[in-house]
């Protein structure tokens, strides 16, 4: 499979795990099974995350095999595109990629756009607001380097930056206590990761249909951020300020609007709109006793929620992989039933002594990782296989200790149907080779000829690379 393939297969899956986490989140909100911030936004952020890190992709990777389905039942999507369909793959691998950059491209130009807004930003130079800003990045643990600014323009304060953090000040009084819950609440956000996370969220909206209707995803990541910001930011201030007091101070900190300010939509602030402040005063009200969990448990929760999806999208594949070799194998078996009596009579089976063998260019193992240990088959086990075959290229499978006298059966199919190309067995000590040479679906049985050490073949005797699937069982 080459890299348009595996990526269209990573896109597909992705896709799929990321699309059921955010099913199970909206289920699980919507039916009231989840009302502490701090879960309901955790799984969210999980959703968020599965919809751009291949989990279920990656898991296929560490347990693949060459074939589909081979002797420990672990499988892979193993095929190969041409023609059409590899254009249709690549462009749907380009639109992804344009959708994934899309929202980071438009936070650099709209950043390189405010650079005038921006330009008016000065880094803050009272000592005593640095030293109270120091102590409480102390107290939460916080490490990073985080820029205390000014800026004449700024009507509220927020946090920026996904690399370069900034908690950005207007340019105004505030009292000891207003700072403490600025700089309190900003730093919340900035352990949330909100700002990166908001700009997947508009990544995921411009896969979804997203309408007033339909409230996308970047939305609930405001919403939730926001509710979970504040929660933790009560339980930082202490037991002596409860949300009420908390949210107290926030509207003495708004004494201006947001109406003049919609230049950067990519930050997290302080302060809203009239009606979003509401529904976080009416939500800390509603569950001012939820208590946040504990960090072993939201990292079992979010282990769990991951496994959950991921799992999913592997037994869904798992499937889809088994119903393949379901209809592999019955093409092959009617294959083999149609021409025993007929065609493969008509194979004339050849010898070529490997000391004179120079029909191929190189030899290409099909599971390399796989030489140290040889497989052991039963009698009758069928092994499936599919394979990119390149111009005059010798494919070949893993060892298989065999007998003299055994009987070795291939069957296989190639696409073009027009290209020449062999299958059979090889003595891997010798290299002498037993093959039979045709076009489109071959079958043969092949009789070892010696004790030894074997790989079933498929050499491309053309000039255009083939898509040779089949299968080959001994007894």
């Amino acid at each position: 499979m080459n890299w348009i393939d595996q990526a269209s297969v990573a896109i597909v899956l992705t896709l799929l795990t990321g699309t059921l986490g955010l099913g199970f989140w909206k289920l699980a909100v919507r039916a009231g099974l989840i009302r502490n911030p701090q879960i309901v936004y955790l799984l969210l952020r999980l959703a968020c995350i599965l919809f751009v890190m291949p989990f279920g992709y990656l898991l296929i990777q560490l347990t693949v095999r060459d074939g589909f389905i081979q002797t420990q039942n672990l499988w892979q999507l193993n095929f190969h595109t041409t023609g059409i369909v590899k254009f249709v793959l690549m462009a749907l691998c380009a639109v992804w990629a344009y959708l994934l950059v899309k929202p980071f491209a438009g936070y650099i130009r709209r950043s390189a756009a405010d650079r005038e807004f921006y330009a008016g930003t000065f880094p803050e130079n009272d000592e005593k607001i640095l030293r109270l800003f120091g102590e409480i990045q102390k107290q939460m643990n916080i490490h990073g380097k985080i820029t205390v600014c000014r800026n004449d323009q700024l009507s509220v304060p927020n946090i920026t930056g996904i690399f370069r953090h900034r908690i950005v000040l207007p340019c105004c009084d505030y009292s000891g206590e207003q700072l403490r819950v600025i700089f309190t609440h900003e730093l919340m956000h900035y352990k949330s990761r909100d700002v990166f996370f908001k700009l997947i969220a508009i990544y995921i909206d411009s896969l979804l249909p997203v309408s007033e209707d339909i409230p996308g995803v970047r939305k609930a990541v405001d919403l939730w951020s926001e509710y979970y910001c504040d929660m933790r930011t009560v339980r930082a201030l202490g037991d002596d300020n409860s949300g009420k007091y908390y949210f107290e101070l926030i509207m003495s900190i708004m004494r201006t609007t947001l109406s003049e300010q919609k230049r950067n939509c990519i930050f997290s602030m302080l302060g809203e709109a009239g009606d979003a402040l509401e529904r976080r005063i009416e939500y800390m009200k509603r569950y001012k006793d939820v208590k946040l969990m504990a960090t072993g448990t939201a990292a079992a929760l979010a282990f769990a929620f991951l496994a959950a999806n991921v799992s999913t999208v592997y037994a869904a594949g798992s499937q889809l992989a088994q119903i393949s070799d379901y209809v592999y194998e019955s093409s092959y078996d009617k294959l083999e039933d149609t021409v025993a009596d007929g065609e493969e009579a008509a194979l004339t089976e050849e010898f070529l002594s490997g000391a004179e063998d120079g029909s191929y260019s190189e030899i290409e193992i099909a599971n390399p990782e796989a030489e140290e240990i040889m497989p052991i088959l039963d009698a009758y086990q069928q092994v499936t296989f599919n394979w990119s075959v390149s111009p005059h290229v010798r494919m070949v499978s893993s060892l298989y200790s065999l007998k003299s006298g055994q009987k070795v059966h291939v069957s296989c199919s190639s696409v073009p149907t027009t290209n020449t190309y062999w299958i059979g067995i090889m003595n891997d000590f010798s290299g002498d080779v037993i093959y039979v040479s045709g076009r489109g679906d071959l079958s043969h049985t092949f009789t070892v000829p010696s004790n030894g050490k074997y790989r079933v073949l498929v050499q491309n005797e053309s000039d255009a690379t083939i898509s040779a699937a089949g299968s080959y069982y001994y007894y």
